[in-house]
C-alpha cells in the first residue's frame, strides 16, 4: 500500500462492496469475478487469483441468478432474509477481506469482520424489515418492486464501488445512518404494538 489516499480507496471499495451484499449477497462477489476476468481487477499473484478464471465466473452467475430469481418467490424472500442473514454477514466480510489484499493480514482481518461483516449484516437487516412490512401492507404485491430496486442498488452499487470507491464510501456511511433509523423505526412501532396488545 503506497499511501494514506490508496488505504482510503481499497477500504472505501470494501466496505462499500460489503453494504451491497445486504442487497443480494452474490451480486458483488459475481461482480469482481468479472471485473477479474476482464483484467479490471488485478488479483494475479495472490490466493484470489482464482476469481478470474472463467468456471469461478460460471459457478458464480449461476447461484447468483438463482439468488435473484428467489427474491420473486412471495413469501420465500422473507425467509432468504432470515435465514441468510449469518451467509450475508459472511459474505461481507469475504469482500471487504479480498478487496483488502494488500494490507497486512492482521489489518485485513479486522476490517473485514467489523467493517464488512458488520455492514452487510446491517444493510440486510433493514431491508429485510422493508421487505417484511411491505409483505403485510400489499400481501406480497410490494415485494417484487423493492425486490427490483434492491437488485438494482446491488448491480449498481458493486460497480460503482470499483470505479468510484470514494463516493460509494460515502454513500455508505449515509446508507449505513438510513438503515439504523429505519430499525429503531420499526422496532419502536413493534413495541407500541406489543404494549397495546399488553
Amino acid at each position: 500500500m503506497d499511501s494514506i489516499m490508496d488505504l482510503g480507496l481499497v477500504m472505501a471499495m470494501g466496505v462499500a462492496m460489503s453494504a451491497c451484499c445486504g442487497f443480494r449477497l452474490l451480486i458483488p462477489p459475481t461482480v469482481m469475478a468479472y471485473m477479474a476476468m476482464f483484467g479490471w481487477l488485478d488479483y494475479s499473484g495472490t490466493e484470489f487469483a482464482f476469481l478470474g478464471s472463467p468456471l469461478t465466473v460460471i459457478l458464480l452467475t449461476v447461484a447468483a441468478l438463482v439468488e435473484v430469481g428467489a427474491y420473486y418467490l412471495p413469501w420465500l424472500d422473507n425467509l432468504l432474509d432470515t435465514m441468510g442473514a449469518p451467509i450475508c454477514a459472511f459474505m461481507g466480510m469475504a469482500v471487504c477481506f479480498i478487496s483488502l489484499y494488500e494490507l497486512p493480514e492482521g489489518i485485513q482481518w479486522a476490517a473485514a469482520i467489523v467493517a464488512g461483516g458488520g455492514t452487510a449484516l446491517l444493510t440486510h437487516t433493514g431491508t429485510g424489515l422493508v421487505r417484511a412490512s411491505s409483505s403485510v401492507g400489499t400481501g406480497g404485491l410490494g415485494n417484487a418492486l423493492w425486490a427490483t430496486f434492491e437488485l438494482f442498488l446491488a448491480v449498481a452499487g458493486s460497480l460503482l464501488s470499483i470505479y468510484f470507491p470514494i463516493v460509494m464510501g460515502v454513500c455508505t456511511f449515509v446508507l449505513l445512518i438510513v438503515m439504523l433509523l429505519i430499525i429503531a423505526k420499526l422496532w419502536n412501532k413493534r413495541r407500541a404494538k406489543q404494549k397495546i396488545k399488553g
